[in-house]
């Protein structure tokens, strides 16, 4: 039987502001994003300036891949005004861009262009030059994703937007364009509207009937797929936002509102999903996911408390984080090491030692800055008296291994080398006598 892999579609939302793109938060949430398993983070993209390349380069060099949105009313963001960005953007490796949020919503539009006629048409005018500036900057564009039902309904503003493009002439850019989607569960099983409307043809726009599913759930890409191939002649990529349950949901009033436990339980079903080989190996309850869904991004990590999204944070305000955190990193712990095991069918070989108890992993300076905090480093090496090193290799065959400072001071793939390995991981940040003082107290300030 093939076992289980890791992931590599699975993502997260960032915080919804821009205002978490310092070195100190590089530093915070990277070790977490890669327990975590995340290949893909969806980042806010400020229409007056450029993420920091610094926090850019931090996550592609640890495998995690930015989506941006570009977020505005319907209307604000002129091509001309971001071509220097886009360039940018393409330039240090970066994908994917999406402009604007669910345009099929009233809050989404100025209210005076809401209540004109011909609202899709008008949208495609604001929206296909700047899909057409991504394009020549060398960025894929994403369609934005719409409001599941919505106060204009999705299924019919995606419809009338594939089919207007298309008859527009705009084929070079419908070849290119991958589908942005909402992909939140409710409180409804995973493979509710599994199929789309083939299997489900009795769902109709702006009806609630509880017998009859629709899109509305988790698998919003069977729907979406059924348009897109419908309007163009083709399958159509899709990246998933928001995907998963969220905390507290009770769309559907016969079921029982999302607690922190059943929030755990389907989340993780869709990671392991998302990982498994075969459908034998799919979860209960759970469908294949296409491949045409290419990535598939969970709720916010985390939002500042007066967000209106902070109820739904995966680690809450206040630093309190939900069960899910927790139990994810245990099973991406668990992938990590099946990589290693050996078959069952073949030859057993020994496992691999790990002679190091404990190993000070030091960043290494041309200009030996790290052997200046050789000194302050003194009260931690005297209490717990770790192997002192600047080798990756060797810290490897560590069953702990220490970082300190900046992540961005050692290579970019030291902790996906490390955690492969199967060491377990600290890292206290600071900077001079912080670093000192935490050291000393071995204060862990993330424990991966």
């Amino acid at each position: 039987m093939t076992a289980p892999n890791q992931p590599t579609r699975l993502g997260f939302q960032f915080f919804p502001d821009a205002l978490h793109y310092r070195e100190q938060d590089l530093s915070e949430w990277l070790p977490h994003l890669i327990s975590l398993g995340a290949n893909w983070l969806v980042l806010e993209a400020p229409l007056q300036r450029a993420i920091p390349e610094a926090f850019i380069n931090g996550l592609k060099g640890a495998g995690i891949q930015p989506i941006l949105v570009f977020q505005a009313k319907v209307g604000v963001i002129n091509p001309l005004d971001i071509r220097l960005l886009l360039t940018t953007y393409a330039s240090w490796g970066i994908q994917y861009a999406a402009f604007f949020d669910r345009p099929n919503l009233r809050a989404s539009w100025h209210a005076q262009n809401w209540a004109q006629i011909n609202l899709v048409e008008r949208f495609l005018d604001i929206y296909l030059p700047l899909a057409e500036e991504a394009l020549k900057s060398g960025l894929t564009p994403l369609f934005p994703a719409l409001e599941p039902g919505g106060d204009y309904w999705d299924t019919a503003f995606l419809r009338t937007a594939l089919e207007s493009m298309r008859r527009r002439g705009y084929q070079e850019l419908l070849d290119h364009l991958v589908l942005g989607a909402y992909g939140w569960s409710s409180n409804r099983p995973l493979n509710w509207g599994s199929g789309g409307p083939e299997k489900h043809p009795a769902a109709k726009p702006y009806q609630n009937t509880k017998e009859v599913e629709d899109h509305r759930g988790f698998r919003i890409f069977d729907w979406y797929q059924a348009i897109a191939q419908a309007a163009t002649g083709r399958t159509m990529k899709m990246i998933l936002l928001g995907a998963g349950s969220r905390l507290g949901d009770c769309s559907d009033p016969e079921t029982p509102p999302i607690d922190e436990k059943s929030h755990a339980q389907v989340n993780l079903a869709i990671a392991q999903a998302l990982a498994s080989p075969s459908p034998a190996l799919l979860p209960p309850g759970v469908d294949v996911i296409p491949q045409a869904v290419i990535v598939v991004n969970f709720c916010r990590l985390a939002a500042d408390p007066t967000s209106p999204e902070a109820s739904q944070a995966w680690r809450l305000p206040g630093g309190r984080q939900l069960p899910v955190v927790d139990e994810l990193k245990a099973w991406m712990r668990n992938q990590r090491a099946a990589v290693h095991r050996p078959h069952p069918l073949q030859p057993s070989q020994p496992e691999p030692s790990k002679p190091i108890l404990h190993y000070l992993l030091l960043p290494s300076f041309p200009w030996g800055a790290a052997g200046m905090q050789l000194e302050k480093l003194q009260p931690f090496i005297q209490k717990h008296q770790p192997t002192i090193g600047f080798s990756i290799q060797e810290a490897a065959r560590a069953q702990v291994v220490t970082l300190f400072g900046s992540l961005q001071a050692y290579p970019p793939d030291t902790i996906t080398r490390l955690l492969n390995a199967g060491c377990s991981l600290q890292h206290i940040a600071g900077a001079g006598t912080e670093i000192a003082s935490k050291l000393a107290e071995h204060s862990i300030q993330c424990s991966i």
